[in-house]
C-alpha cells in the first residue's frame, strides 16, 4: 500500500512540475512580446525624431532658378542638326 501511495505522490509531483513549466513558457513568451513591443516603440520614436530634425531641402530649390540655367533652345538645335544630316 505504501508503494502505491508513493507512486501517486510522484505522479502528483510530476503534474505540478509540468504545470509550472507551462506557466514559465507563457511568462517567457509574454516577456519576449513586451521587449519586442518596447523596441518597436523606441524605433518609431527615433525615426520620427530623425524626420523632425532632418532639414527640408525641398524649400531650397525654386523653379525660377532653373529656367536661366537650362536653355531649351540648345536642346532643340541639336535635334534639328541631327535630322539634317
Amino acid at each position: 500500500m505504501e508503494r502505491l501511495e508513493n507512486i501517486i505522490n510522484i505522479s502528483k509531483l510530476n503534474q505540478l512540475l509540468k504545470q509550472q513549466e507551462v506557466v514559465e513558457k507563457k511568462t517567457n513568451i509574454k516577456k519576449i512580446i513586451c521587449i519586442a513591443a518596447a523596441a518597436v516603440v523606441v524605433l518609431i520614436a527615433v525615426y520620427l525624431l530623425i524626420l523632425k530634425l532632418k532639414p527640408d531641402y525641398v524649400d531650397d530649390f525654386d523653379d525660377d532658378d532653373f529656367d536661366d540655367v537650362v536653355d531649351d533652345d540648345f536642346f532643340e538645335d541639336d535635334i534639328f542638326e541631327e535630322e539634317d544630316k
